[in-house]
C-alpha cells in the first residue's frame, strides 16, 4: 500500500515539473500536487499553498508512516522549508489529523498570478480558503476585466473579485451571505492594495441581490423578511460559482435540476455584449447537458446566447476522458 501511494505521487509530480515552472511565471505558487482519483490513488488530493501542503482524503484515513512517506518525497522534490497539514473527510465534515507544530501561530498566504491570498486559518478550524480548480476561470476573467463593472456571485472569500480589480476592472461586487468569507474577501483586499472605490462587499442572500440588480420580484418566504435593498444595476460580467445545493427562505440552488433560476436573473443583469462566466462543478450534469439548458433559458429571458467557450481546468486537474467534475464556461450575449 505505501509502495502503490509512494509510486503514484512521485509520477504524478515528474509530470508537473514544467507546469509548476510555468505557474511561477505568471506568479502563482499553489497548485495541486496529486489528484488521487486521476493519478492512481483514489481517495487521495495534495496541494500546495505557497509553503503550506495539505493532504486530504476522502475514503480512508492514511497511517502515520504514509504521512510522513508523503512528506519525504515532497520535501525531496521541492528542496525549500515546507509546513504540512493532514484532513479526513468523512460524511461532509473536515476532521484536522495531522498538523507540524510550526503551523499554530502562522500566517498563511499563497500567491496566484501575482496577488496575495490568506489561505488557512488553523484556529478557526477552516478549509482552504482559495480553489485551485478555479484558477483558470480566474485567469480567463483577468484577461477580460480591465474597464469592465464586474459583479462576484457566491464569492467566498472573493478571490475572483480582488483579481479583477486588481486587473483593472472598474469596480467589483462580492455577494456571499456568509460573513466569515466575505471578512477573508476583505482582507484579501488589502493584502493587495484595492482601494475601497473599487470593490464592494454585500453580505446577503443570492437571490434577493441578483433579482433586485436584474428588476425582478423578490419572491419566497424572504420576500416578508429583512434584506439589503439594493437598486437595479447591470454589469459587464458577472462571474458566478453556486454550490451544488443550498436552500434559504428567498430559494433553492439547485444546480442539477434548476440552473435556470440561477442563470435568468443573471442575464438579466448584464449589459448589451455582457458575459457570464459560470460553473457547474457536478458530475452527473453532462457539459453538452448543461449547455443545451443555458442556451433555452437565455432564449426564454429575451436574449439568445452569441457565444460560448469552454474554459478548461489546468493541467494539475487531470482528467483522462476529459470530462471535468468542474464545468466552466464563458457565455457571452
Amino acid at each position: 500500500m505505501l509502495e502503490e501511494i509512494s509510486k503514484s505521487i512521485i509520477v504524478a509530480l515528474e509530470k508537473r515539473v514544467n507546469f509548476i515552472k510555468k505557474l511561477e511565471l505568471e506568479g502563482t505558487d499553489s497548485l495541486r500536487l496529486f489528484h488521487g482519483i486521476n493519478e492512481g490513488y483514489p481517495g487521495i488530493a495534495i496541494d500546495k499553498y505557497g509553503d503550506q501542503i495539505i493532504i486530504q482524503t476522502f475514503r480512508r484515513a492514511i497511517e502515520t508512516e504514509e504521512i510522513e512517506e508523503i512528506k519525504r518525497i515532497i520535501k525531496s522534490f521541492f528542496k525549500i522549508d515546507l509546513f504540512f497539514s493532514y484532513r479526513h473527510r468523512e460524511k461532509g465534515k473536515s476532521h484536522l489529523l495531522y498538523l507540524d507544530k510550526e503551523n499554530v501561530n502562522r500566517e498563511f498566504n499563497c500567491s496566484e498570478m501575482g496577488l496575495s491570498y490568506e489561505v488557512l486559518d488553523f484556529k478557526q478550524g477552516l478549509d482552504p480558503l482559495l480553489f485551485l480548480d478555479l484558477r483558470s476561470g480566474r485567469r480567463y476573467l483577468s484577461k477580460i476585466c480591465k474597464g469592465k463593472t464586474v459583479l462576484n456571485l457566491f464569492s467566498y472569500t472573493c478571490s475572483a473579485g480582488v483579481l479583477a480589480a486588481a486587473n483593472g476592472a472598474k469596480f467589483t461586487i462580492n455577494v456571499d451571505f456568509s460573513k466569515t468569507w466575505l471578512e477573508y474577501g476583505k482582507l484579501n483586499a488589502k493584502k493587495n492594495n484595492i482601494s475601497s472605490d473599487k470593490i464592494r462587499f454585500i453580505e446577503e442572500d443570492f437571490f434577493p441581490v441578483i433579482r433586485q440588480f436584474s428588476g425582478l420580484e423578490v419572491k419566497g418566504r424572504g420576500a416578508r423578511k429583512k434584506y439589503t435593498k439594493l437598486n437595479k444595476q447591470k454589469f459587464d460580467i458577472i462571474f458566478m460559482d453556486p454550490p451544488t445545493f443550498a436552500k434559504s427562505n428567498f430559494g433553492a440552488v439547485d444546480i442539477i435540476n434548476d440552473y435556470q433560476s440561477l442563470f435568468k436573473p443573471a442575464i438579466l443583469s448584464l449589459e448589451d455584449n455582457g458575459e457570464i462566466i459560470c460553473t457547474n462543478h457536478t458530475s452527473s450534469v453532462e457539459m453538452d447537458t448543461w449547455i443545451d439548458t443555458l442556451k433555452r433559458c437565455a432564449i426564454k429571458a429575451g436574449k439568445p446566447i452569441k457565444d460560448i467557450d469552454i474554459i478548461e481546468p489546468d493541467e494539475d486537474f487531470p482528467s483522462p476522458d476529459n470530462k471535468h467534475p468542474l464545468k466552466i464556461l464563458s457565455v457571452k450575449f
